[in-house]
Protein backbone atom coordinates (compact mmCIF):
# COMPACT_ATOMS: atom_id res chain seq x y z
CA UNK A 1 0.00 0.00 0.00
CA UNK A 2 2.83 2.40 0.82
CA UNK A 3 4.35 1.89 -2.60
CA UNK A 4 1.02 2.67 -4.27
CA UNK A 5 0.44 5.81 -2.18
CA UNK A 6 3.92 7.16 -2.94
CA UNK A 7 3.67 6.51 -6.67
CA UNK A 8 0.07 7.75 -6.85
CA UNK A 9 1.06 11.11 -5.36
CA UNK A 10 3.91 11.48 -7.86
CA UNK A 11 1.74 10.48 -10.82
CA UNK A 12 -1.05 12.88 -9.83
CA UNK A 13 1.42 15.76 -9.54
CA UNK A 14 2.94 14.93 -12.94
CA UNK A 15 -0.50 14.71 -14.58
CA UNK A 16 -1.52 18.08 -13.14
CA UNK A 17 1.71 19.77 -14.25
CA UNK A 18 1.54 18.30 -17.76
CA UNK A 19 -2.27 18.67 -17.97
CA UNK A 20 -2.59 14.97 -18.85
CA UNK A 21 -5.37 12.50 -18.20
CA UNK A 22 -4.95 10.01 -15.39
CA UNK A 23 -6.98 6.87 -14.84
CA UNK A 24 -6.99 4.46 -11.94
CA UNK A 25 -8.60 1.04 -11.87
CA UNK A 26 -9.45 -0.54 -8.56
CA UNK A 27 -9.94 -4.31 -8.56
CA UNK A 28 -10.62 -6.99 -6.01
CA UNK A 29 -11.16 -10.72 -6.25
CA UNK A 30 -14.75 -11.53 -5.33
CA UNK A 31 -15.28 -14.12 -2.59
CA UNK A 32 -11.52 -14.53 -2.08
CA UNK A 33 -12.02 -15.42 1.59
CA UNK A 34 -13.83 -18.54 0.42
CA UNK A 35 -10.72 -19.59 -1.54
CA UNK A 36 -8.53 -19.20 1.55
CA UNK A 37 -11.05 -21.02 3.72
CA UNK A 38 -11.39 -23.91 1.27
CA UNK A 39 -7.83 -24.36 -0.02
CA UNK A 40 -5.72 -22.60 2.62
CA UNK A 41 -3.63 -19.45 2.70
CA UNK A 42 -0.68 -20.86 0.70
CA UNK A 43 -3.04 -21.56 -2.22
CA UNK A 44 -4.59 -18.11 -1.78
CA UNK A 45 -1.15 -16.49 -1.87
CA UNK A 46 -0.33 -18.37 -5.04
CA UNK A 47 -3.51 -17.10 -6.68
CA UNK A 48 -2.76 -13.52 -5.62
CA UNK A 49 0.77 -13.78 -7.01
CA UNK A 50 -0.48 -15.20 -10.30
CA UNK A 51 -3.18 -12.53 -10.57
CA UNK A 52 -0.58 -9.80 -10.01
CA UNK A 53 1.63 -11.35 -12.69
CA UNK A 54 -1.29 -11.44 -15.13
CA UNK A 55 -2.00 -7.76 -14.48
CA UNK A 56 1.66 -6.80 -14.92
CA UNK A 57 1.98 -8.70 -18.22
CA UNK A 58 -1.15 -7.10 -19.68
CA UNK A 59 -0.62 -3.40 -19.09
CA UNK A 60 1.34 -0.87 -21.12
CA UNK A 61 5.04 -0.51 -20.30
CA UNK A 62 4.45 2.78 -18.44
CA UNK A 63 1.29 1.71 -16.56
CA UNK A 64 1.71 0.51 -12.98
CA UNK A 65 -0.02 -2.36 -11.20
CA UNK A 66 -0.10 -2.63 -7.39
CA UNK A 67 -1.37 -5.04 -4.81
CA UNK A 68 -2.91 -2.80 -2.19
CA UNK A 69 -3.43 -5.55 0.35
CA UNK A 70 -5.54 -8.64 0.74
CA UNK A 71 -7.31 -9.23 -2.54
CA UNK A 72 -7.28 -5.58 -3.63
CA UNK A 73 -5.27 -4.33 -6.60
CA UNK A 74 -4.89 -1.00 -8.40
CA UNK A 75 -3.71 -0.14 -11.88
CA UNK A 76 -2.54 3.40 -12.62
CA UNK A 77 -2.93 4.36 -16.29
CA UNK A 78 -1.26 7.68 -17.10
CA UNK A 79 -2.47 9.62 -20.14
CA UNK A 80 -4.96 6.95 -21.21
CA UNK A 81 -6.63 7.85 -24.49
CA UNK A 82 -10.18 6.54 -24.83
Amino acid sequence: MRSFEKVWGQVVNKAVIKDEKLTILSLDIDQFKQINDTYGHPAGNQILTQFGDILSRNIRSFDMAFRNGGDEFSIVLPNLQY
